[in-house]
């Protein structure tokens, strides 16, 4: 929109699903969506960057990601029946949405400093999910990345 900003995004569609899986863990699971992949998924950023006098930059820049909610799983194999395992799975989905923002001073010599955030307001979902491993019955999963905060530096030449 004007020299210092810039804007940027991406939208992606998916409705993936299994054409024919007859020998799953589960079953046939032939036709049904595919765990994991959103059907989903937008991205977009705003950088702004403002050149001063003497040839040395400020850099702000703010960054949204999202992903429609979506199963975590097809099913768990350590449940009392493999039935059990795919309804039991059915009840575990996550949905994203997180933001993260940056500050920059960027030098006319090749230095860089940046501050910067990550997952600004804790959005909290367990990214992937499975059978504990030697404990019939019990699901351990995997969180995502919680805030983060961080400083960084940087020279190039």
């Amino acid at each position: 929109p004007v020299p210092e900003l810039t804007l940027t995004g991406a939208v992606t569609h998916l409705v993936p699903k299994y054409d024919q899986f007859v020998k799953s863990p589960f079953g046939d699971v032939s036709g049904s969506p595919v765990a994991g992949i959103a059907p989903w998924t937008i991205t977009a950023a705003a950088q702004w960057e403002h050149e001063m006098a003497n040839g040395d930059a400020v850099i702000l820049r703010g960054n949204w990601h999202y992903e429609a909610p979506v199963q975590i799983v097809d099913g768990f194999l350590n449940l009392p029946t493999k039935a059990a395992g795919l309804v039991a799975a059915q009840g575990f989905r996550r949905k994203v949405s997180e933001i993260d923002g940056s500050i920059t001073y960027k030098m006319a010599g090749g230095f860089e400093f940046a501050v910067w955030g990550r997952n600004l307001f804790n959005n909290r979902y367990l990214t992937t999910m499975f059978d504990s491993p030697a404990q019939p019955g019990s699901l351990s999963g995997y969180p995502n990345q919680p805030r983060s905060f961080g400083v960084s530096g940087l020279y190039k030449f």
